[in-house]
């Protein structure tokens, strides 16, 4: 933040004045409206792009070196969508010292998992309309089109539940925020074992550990 790398808005809850009942409420309340306060108010006019990611989610190009390099090459577009590849927990308890979270998780559902088929947009904010539901979709204005990038291109590693403890101490209380509901056992079973039934062989995220230790100033992993 001091740098001028990262800018950082206060963005407090919205209530929610509908049904009470309803699910999904500070989704509807307070992430789309931030979204939507990104793409026409903040973003609009100081970038040409902008892509709306979540802390627990990489992109990641693979025939480019960058997401400048990736989108360069759709920039007749008015926005493109990667789509997720989840990672589970891998079965690691706490994230060891020293690694870094792409480091440590190999893990992620098998292909053709209903999760692996969402995406993520990457919007021109001059050509932003609106959203879908869910939110990870756009609305372009005059009938502009996006273009749906195959994993083969480029994809975003999604490390869903992180860390079994992750899991326990936040994940579950996060998702009875956001959600509006109670999570059962049941389902709680289900998080802790979804993606973990294929291995990522290939592991292409680990070419840019080094750079990334590097600038995070941490010293070389075992």
């Amino acid at each position: 933040i001091e740098e001028g790398v990262v800018t950082l808005i206060n963005w407090p809850n919205r209530p929610w004045t509908g049904d009470p009942n309803e699910l999904y409420q500070w989704v509807k309340s307070t992430q789309v409206s931030a979204y939507e306060n990104a793409c026409k108010e903040l973003a609009l006019n100081k970038t040409t792009w902008l892509a709306m990611i979540d802390i627990d989610e990489f992109m990641l190009p693979i025939k480019d070196n960058s997401i400048p390099e990736l989108i360069k090459r759709y920039s007749k577009f008015a926005g493109v969508t990667l789509k997720w590849i989840n990672y589970g927990t891998s079965g690691v308890q706490t994230l060891p010292e020293n690694k870094l979270l792409i480091e440590v998780f190999y893990k992620t559902c098998k292909p053709g998992h209903e999760l692996n088929g969402i995406m993520k947009s990457i919007v021109k904010p001059e050509s932003f309309a609106g959203f879908y539901w869910p939110p990870h979709w756009c609305l372009y204005k005059d009938n502009q089109k996006c273009v749906e990038i195959e994993t083969t291109d480029a994809r975003i590693n999604h490390y869903r539940t992180r860390t079994i403890d992750h899991l326990y101490k936040t994940k579950i209380a996060k998702m009875k925020a956001m959600d509006n509901r109670n999570i059962s056992q049941e389902e709680i079973d289900y998080i802790l074992n979804v993606g973990n039934e294929a291995v990522d062989e290939e592991r292409i995220i680990l070419r840019y550990v080094p750079e990334l230790r590097k600038k995070m100033g941490l010293k070389n992993s075992d």
